[in-house]
């Protein structure tokens, strides 16, 4: 499907949550939402700060997303919203030049930072190349 372009500043007229987002659980027995927001390139803290409002309750993003920004604006996002942070399963990714023991703990450590959270729900190890797309 080809989904339309949606600007930072696009309004989006809010319903009520949707309550019955379906979800599955892992091994570790986490129980995360089937649909969620990827927060590669192009969106910005008023998408996710929408989708919140919508009811998304699972948000990937990366630290290669435009080099860290992406995560400032997802933390602000969460930060700002009238969601609890318990309700949202948060996703993220190291850059493979981060690999290793002291260099991914690091990675993580930023990304905490940056997305303004004390956890983070999974640290994913970006693909190989993740810059080429």
């Amino acid at each position: 499907p080809v989904f339309p372009r949606i600007s930072s500043s696009t309004k989006i007229e809010v319903q009520s949550p949707p309550n019955n987002v379906p979800t599955t659980t892992l091994r570790n027995d986490d129980i995360i939402p089937l649909v969620g927001l990827g927060c590669a390139s192009g969106v910005r803290k008023s998408h996710v700060a929408s989708a919140l409002e919508l009811g998304y309750r699972f948000i990937d993003t990366a630290q290669s997303y435009s080099w860290g920004y992406h995560e400032d604006e997802v933390g602000d996002a969460i930060f700002e919203s009238n969601v609890d942070r318990g309700e949202i399963y948060l996703q993220t990714k190291i850059h493979p030049e981060d690999l290793g023991y002291e260099a991914t703990r690091r990675a993580v450590e930023t990304s905490l930072t940056r997305l303004k959270v004390t956890y983070i729900d999974s640290v994913l190890i970006h693909k190989p190349r993740c810059w080429e797309g």
